[in-house]
């Protein structure tokens, strides 16, 4: 067992490019992503109070407070994640028991360990290890995937935007992106700088009409990155923190591009396609 590795212990903890000690109030992107529950964490050192990691899912470096973590060799096996953006978690095997008072939910793609199943009149609930129980029909087994990544990038419409998050309820667009890939067995890197490369570049036809579902949508040489997902020839997904949406909405692509190009990110620089994915 390698001691170096450890996995995050509460729902979802900040990754960051500096210790808080080290932080000034006027700097920009001190949260660089979030980890989830159950993810591996390389622990490259620490000093008690933060660890210098890497995120093993997507070899994101950064720091995470060692209370948020605990070694992997303490725990069992994932075998179950979350499939809807937000879970709750009871203290008991029926959704009258008192929602847990440190971990009230867990975002989507959190890793857990089923330890047993219990049937209830309304479905059954999986006892988690560490956490409470949960509703089996909002988890996915371990080796599972669900058959569509637009799909599920769909669930998490209306979650509100933070840069850097990844808890489901608050998310950025990369992020939004990872998460509906994740669930869909694809790999997936953590920023749109490193999400362009993904797939096969699509020779966009000036009005866009020739883009399909599944389409990739990139922003990459303005005042900010961006990427949103087409949901069907006309109309995309994305989470923006343009306004008046702050959050994940299902808007025309020609509304995005006017958004982006006030805000100064400037025209579409890249659309990309996986040449696997077949829409329903």
């Amino acid at each position: 067992m390698n001691e170096s590795i450890y996995v995050v212990a509460v729902p979802y903890a900040g990754l960051y490019n500096k210790p808080d000690k080290d932080w000034d109030l006027h700097e920009a992107n001190l949260l660089e992503t979030e980890v989830l529950h159950g993810e591996r964490i390389e622990v490259i050192e620490n000093d008690g109070e933060w660890a210098k990691v890497r995120a093993l899912l997507d070899n994101y470096p950064g720091f995470v407070r060692m209370k948020d973590l605990v070694p992997e060799c303490e725990r069992h096996p994932t075998t179950h994640l979350v499939n809807v953006p937000q879970v709750a978690l009871y203290t008991g095997c029926t959704f009258k028991s008192t929602l847990s008072e440190e971990s009230l939910t867990l975002p989507m793609n959190a890793r857990v360990h089923a330890q047993s199943t219990f049937q209830t009149p309304e479905g059954n609930m999986l006892c988690l290890e560490g956490l409470g129980w949960v509703f089996e029909d909002e988890m996915r087994p371990i080796d599972t995937y669900e058959p569509d990544f637009v799909a599920v990038a769909k669930k998490l419409l209306g979650a509100r935007y933070k840069w850097g998050a990844r808890s489901g309820v608050l998310l950025d667009c990369s992020a939004h992106l990872q998460a509906a890939c994740i669930a869909a067995g694809r790999d997936c890197p953590r920023n749109v700088g490193q999400q362009v490369e993904l797939g096969e570049p699509v020779d966009f036809a000036r009005d866009f009409s020739n883009l399909v579902r599944g389409d990739l949508v990139f922003w990459t040489h303005g005042k900010g990155r961006h990427i949103a997902i087409m949901d069907d020839p006309v109309n995309a997904q994305h989470v923006t923190i343009a306004a008046p949406y702050r959050g994940g909405v299902l808007q025309p692509l020609a509304g995005i591009i006017a958004d982006q190009a006030r805000d100064g990110n400037g025209p579409v620089t890249a659309v990309r396609r996986f040449a696997d994915y077949h829409p329903a």
